[in-house]
Parts: C-alpha cells; structure tokens; sequence
C-alpha cells in the first residue's frame, strides 16, 4: 500500500490531504479531503491513515464527463 494520494476523480486537483479529527468517541479518525473541490472520503471509521489513502485512491478516476 503507497502513502500517495490519487488526483481527485471530480475536479482533477491534486491537493488532497489527510486530516486527522476527534470523533464523538473521543478516538481520532482520518479522511481524506481535496482541497480544490472539497470531495472527501469519510465514513467516520478509518482509524489509520493508510486506511483512509487507501479508501481515496479506490475511487474511480474522474472521465472527464
């Protein structure tokens, strides 16, 4: 598993980043955010970063459509 994060499939930027937040459980959890669009992947339950780059660079590319 890289630790490179993938342009976003919906506006192509290649600001993404993984932020770190407080979850209501008191843990931390990860998502990943592009900072060009403000797509995000989070489901609240990645708890390592690896885990939420990995979820990102699934999703598919973005078609120019």
């Amino acid at each position: 598993m890289g630790d490179r994060l993938r342009p976003c499939p919906f506006c192509g930027g290649e600001d993404v980043v993984v932020e770190r937040y407080e979850h209501h459980e008191g843990q931390w959890r990860y998502r990943a955010v592009c900072t060009g669009c403000m797509a995000m992947v989070d489901t609240g339950c990645w708890q390592t970063v690896g885990r939420a780059i990995e979820a990102w660079n699934r999703r598919s590319r973005n078609s120019g459509a």
